[in-house]
């Protein structure tokens, strides 16, 4: 063997050179896959250090909640920090960054960090103003170095939600500010990369001291985040859901259990109760045996009965029996008849008595957050003495803005009061009641009108059994709701971030099986060709083979002889095209991360090789090639001996005109198929359907070109004299002319597929297309923080 590789060895060369290609195709590809999905994984790794989990909410909670021992049974440490969404502006240049992430930091966040040190040095700095941290991404967006004043800006909310009736929409109640000088830039990896949330791009973020950012939003030893590493005995993200529920106080689940010498009345700081926590309440209240009555306080904007008008009330609503001389207040009739009790000083106003018709307006927040005034029609059951639960302050919790005013005039309300309206009567009602409800409709009746999408009561009023007092009863009904609600129904979720961001760089998309499929039809070529090589090289040595048989060898020897060459050449070839296949993926992942860094938003990706992947792709590739060289041997041995001694080795057709007709149709019958259903799927068609119908056709293709080859051989051409004679010359060898025509088919399949998928930027006039993807519209702005006004 070694005489006749040595001997032949140019076309030998060639084939190795072939497997060379097609391993090196297949190798890469695999290499390449690999790499994207170990890049985006140490991404991951890099930006969240030593953090599993996270415990996030909606609203501020206890800073001391991370020293809870519930938490270090489950992790091994847990650090509190705030994380808000804002902006940044250099306080000299001007230049602004938006989608900036302002983090209240401290030791405890640092230490989740190998590289938490330069932190910990930077927020240690005096000086006049608070520290601020930077990351080189911000750091360049702003043109800020160590020593400039930074401008940051955040979104900040406070107790109710402004989303609600009674929350303000006031820009400047909604935004906080913090001037700050720049002690360190860290460098986008570690500490300096921290995100929660997986994304490519390094983000934009802002480290302050814990307590700087707790003062700016005047709520000092509170925080909305805190990140836990896993001790060895926590599997997942429940062991955090679990140690929350046993941590958590009726505080932190943002309630207030207001203590009376008669009931005790359960508020959300809020003001709304969620649905979730209005079930666990009343559910712990069955538990503890505490009669409840859930209530919801609204404000009337104006009650109007025939032409005589009363202006800014508050009505409750709730239902049960009420202690005398309050009686019963009336169930609600089906919409638009409504009943209602008529306080005695509303009904006063109002002329009103027992079925008189009354007409209500009040405020309702819009999708948009707008204001909208909208009317309901109630009549008027009966008329309620000034006594009991008719007389009861309590039943409007406090509000900011409103409770406190000694007037009406001096209501700082969050929607429009026009104090036109307002009659010396309403002040006196106001100077001697308060708050306290002029109306009351029936539960079910008032919800039908103001429940929202933050809950639907605003108190449940606990009353304890005769002989228990309120002291007993609210530490049982504290056990009892503790052990009831879910930290979800207090704003809090948990967060597996370590486990989704691996999950999320694996991704939906196999990136190895992606670039495969791209260089599928590579490779396919490259074992054509590298069959055609073979073939050639054995066409070179027919009278060789013919001499062999003719002498007494036993065909299936011969053809072991051969095949034993071929799988040496394409081991070593592919051998080769290993090392070849390292240098191409490596001149992909530079690509990726300079000429088409746009299509993976990160220069953050490395070469990683992975010895299975690379034995894949060698044991494939000597598998696809000896395969194609099996196929040449075995078609070799139909050809007579006399023929190969006479140097003809291309007597036999390429298949028979059978085989052929029962490929053609099925294959392209299958192509048109996945074409259509792909069409049907639109974005959420896979690759892989993309990458089959590509294959389906080709077969198809190449049968109904093998079945034409045949007719051309057989019959007069019509194509004229050069044509005919071209086409007569491609049947006379119709092995090379199918190869020939799958090579051209798999580069022509290549070439299509990347042009198609390469979308160019659109035009103006595109743009302004309303189906465009930019709805027709050419500028964005997007605010970092919530405005709740137009």
């Amino acid at each position: 063997m070694r005489r006749s590789l040595a001997h032949y060895r140019a076309i030998h060369v060639a084939v190795v050179l072939g497997a060379a290609v097609a391993t090196a195709t297949l190798t890469g590809s695999l290499v390449v896959g690999d790499s994207v999905k170990a890049s985006l994984r140490a991404l991951t790794l890099d930006r969240l250090g030593a953090t599993d989990d996270a415990l996030a909410a909606d609203r501020l909670f206890r800073e001391a909640l991370a020293e809870d021992a519930a938490f270090g049974h489950a992790y091994s440490s847990v650090a509190p920090a705030i994380l808000l969404n804002g902006a940044a502006r250099s306080a000299s240049g001007g230049r602004r960054a938006s989608g900036v992430q302002i983090v209240g930091a401290d030791g405890r966040f640092a230490a989740q960090y190998t590289s938490g040190a330069g932190l910990v040095d930077g927020l240690a700095a005096d000086g006049r103003l608070p520290s601020a941290v930077i990351n080189t991404a911000l750091s360049r967006e702003l043109s800020a170095t160590v020593g400039d004043e930074v401008l940051l800006s955040f979104a900040r909310r406070g107790d109710i939600h402004p989303e609600s009736l009674f929350g303000s929409r006031d820009a400047t109640d909604a935004r906080g500010l913090m001037r700050a000088t720049v002690s360190a830039v860290l460098p986008d990896r570690g500490v300096g990369r921290f995100a929660l949330r997986p994304h490519q791009h390094a983000p934009m973020n802002a480290f302050v001291r814990l307590g700087d950012l707790q003062r700016a939003l005047d709520r000092p030893g509170d925080v909305n985040l805190l990140l836990g590493t896993r001790a060895p005995r926590t599997a997942d993200v429940t062991g955090l859901l679990g140690a929350a529920a046993s941590a958590l106080t009726v505080g932190d689940l943002g309630l207030q259990i207001r203590e009376y010498d008669d009931v005790l009345i359960v508020e959300a700081e809020q003001l709304v109760l969620s649905d979730g926590m209005a079930a666990s309440i009343l559910a712990a209240a069955e538990d503890a045996a505490l009669e409840a009555l859930p209530v919801l306080t609204y404000v009337a904007t104006r009650m109007e009965v025939d032409g005589r008008e009363a202006s800014y009330a508050m009505v409750a609503a709730f239902d049960g029996a009420l202690p005398r001389p309050a009686g019963v207040v009336a169930e609600a009739s089906p919409i638009p008849a409504r009943s209602i009790v008529l306080g005695k000083w509303l009904a006063e106003d109002l002329a009103a008595g027992p079925g008189d018709g009354l007409r209500m307006s009040y405020f309702v927040v819009a999708p948009d957050e707008t204001l909208l005034t909208r009317e309901a029609m109630f009549t008027v059951a009966r008329v309620s003495a000034h006594a009991g639960l008719m007389a009861d302050r309590r039943l409007t919790p406090s509000i900011a803005g409103l409770g406190d005013a000694d007037d009406i005039g001096d209501w700082d309300a969050p929607f429009p009061v026009d104090l036109t309206r307002v009659t010396d009567r309403d002040e006196a009602y106001w100077d001697a009641y308060g708050a306290t409800p002029k109306a009351f409709v029936s539960l079910s009746g008032g919800q039908d009108l103001w429940a929202g999408r933050f809950g639907s009561l605003t108190s449940v009023r606990l009353t304890p059994p005769e002989g228990m007092s309120t002291r007993v009863a609210a530490d049982e009904f504290r056990r009892r709701l503790l052990a009831r609600a879910r930290p979800s129904d207090a704003g809090f979720a948990a967060h597996a971030v370590k486990d989704d961001g691996l999950e999320a760089a694996t991704g939906a998309t196999d990136f190895s099986g992606l670039f495969v499929g791209f260089s599928m039809f590579l490779i396919v070529a490259a074992a054509m060709l590298t069959q055609l090589l073979f073939r050639l090289g054995v066409e070179q040595r027919s009278r060789e083979i013919g001499t062999l048989l003719a002498v007494g060898f036993p065909a299936a020897r011969v053809r072991r002889r051969f095949l034993r060459e071929g799988a040496l050449l394409a081991a070593i070839g592919a051998g080769a095209g290993v090392a070849a296949g390292i240098g191409y993926a490596w001149l992909m992942i530079a690509g990726l991360r300079t000429l088409w860094v746009d299509a993976v938003g990160t220069r953050q990706l490395v070469v990683h090789v992975r010895a299975g992947s690379l034995a894949l792709g060698w044991a494939i590739s000597v598998l696809v090639v000896l395969g194609a060289i099996a196929f040449t041997i075995r078609r070799l041995g139909k050809i007579p001996a006399r023929a190969l001694l006479t140097g003809s080795a291309d007597a036999v057709h390429v298949s028979s005109p059978r085989v052929a007709r029962l490929v053609a149709t099925p294959a392209s019958g299958l192509a048109l198929a996945g074409v259509a259903w792909g069409l049907a799927m639109g974005a959420g068609a896979s690759p892989s359907l993309f990458f089959a119908s590509g294959a389906l056709a080709l077969v198809g293709g190449l049968a109904y070109f093998a079945l034409w080859l045949g007719r051309v051989g057989r019959v007069r051409s019509r194509l004229g004299a050069a044509m005919g004679l071209s086409a007569r010359t491609a049947a006379r060898r119709p092995a090379r002319s199918m190869l020939s025509a799958t090579l051209m088919a798999c580069a022509c399949f290549v070439v299509v597929a990347v042009g198609l998928n390469r979308h160019a930027p659109l035009s103006e006039e595109e743009m302004r297309d309303p189906t465009s993807g930019s709805g027709g519209f050419s500028l964005v702005a997007e605010s970092d923080i919530p405005l709740h006004h137009d």
